[in-house]
C-alpha cells in the first residue's frame, strides 16, 4: 500500500511524531489491518502509526486533527482481554464494550484488559472533541472460532460517526 508520506511529514512536524524503524518488530497490529484496507479502500493511502509509552491524551489530538478531514480514516487495532477463561474474558470485555459504547473513559478504566487500550481511550477522547457516536458492531472471542474456553482472546468491532 502506498504510504502518504507528505501527509505523515506535515503531521509528524505538527504533532512531534519520531520515527522509529524498529516499532514494527514487535507489533502485528497493523499488518493484520492492511489486507482489510487494501480490499476496500483499493486507491487508498495510508498513514501507519504505532505507539508505545505516551498517554491518551497524547494521541487524541492527532486523531481528532485526521478526522476533521472527512476522507480521513482512523483504524484502532487492538485485542482485548487475553488468555482468561471465557467467562472472565467476558466480564473483562464487557467493561471495554460499554465504555465504548457510552465513551466513557471511566468504564474502561473499571477492568479493560485491552492491549491497545491507550488507543481506544485517545480515539473516545478523539470522538467526544468533535461530537461522534459510536456503535459497537460485534464482538466475539476466540472460542467461538476455536471452541476452547479455557484460554479465551476477545475481540471487538465498533466505528465512530
Amino acid at each position: 500500500m502506498e504510504i502518504d508520506s507528505p501527509y505523515l511529514f506535515a503531521l509528524a512536524k505538527q504533532f512531534d511524531i519520531g520515527f522509529e524503524p524498529k516499532a514494527h518488530e514487535k507489533e502485528h497490529s497493523t499488518e493484520v489491518q492492511m489486507p482489510f484496507i487494501k480490499h476496500y479502500f483499493p486507491k487508498s493511502k495510508i498513514i501507519e502509526l504505532i505507539y508505545s509509552d505516551t498517554t491518551a491524551k497524547n494521541i487524541a489530538p492527532l486523531i481528532t486533527a485526521l478526522l476533521q478531514n472527512k476522507d480521513n480514516v482512523v483504524v484502532i487495532s487492538s485485542d482485548l482481554s487475553h488468555f482468561h477463561s471465557l467467562e472472565e474474558a467476558k466480564s473483562f470485555d464487557e467493561n471495554c464494550l460499554r465504555g465504548v459504547a457510552k465513551l466513557d473513559l471511566d468504564e474502561l478504566a473499571n477492568g479493560c484488559k485491552a492491549c491497545g487500550l491507550i488507543g481506544i481511550q485517545a480515539m473516545i477522547l478523539a470522538a467526544k472533541q468533535l461530537k461522534l457516536s459510536s456503535k459497537l458492531l460485534d464482538y466475539r472471542t476466540s472460542a467461538d472460532a476455536s471452541g476452547d474456553s479455557s484460554s479465551v482472546v476477545g475481540y471487538m468491532s465498533a466505528m465512530f460517526y
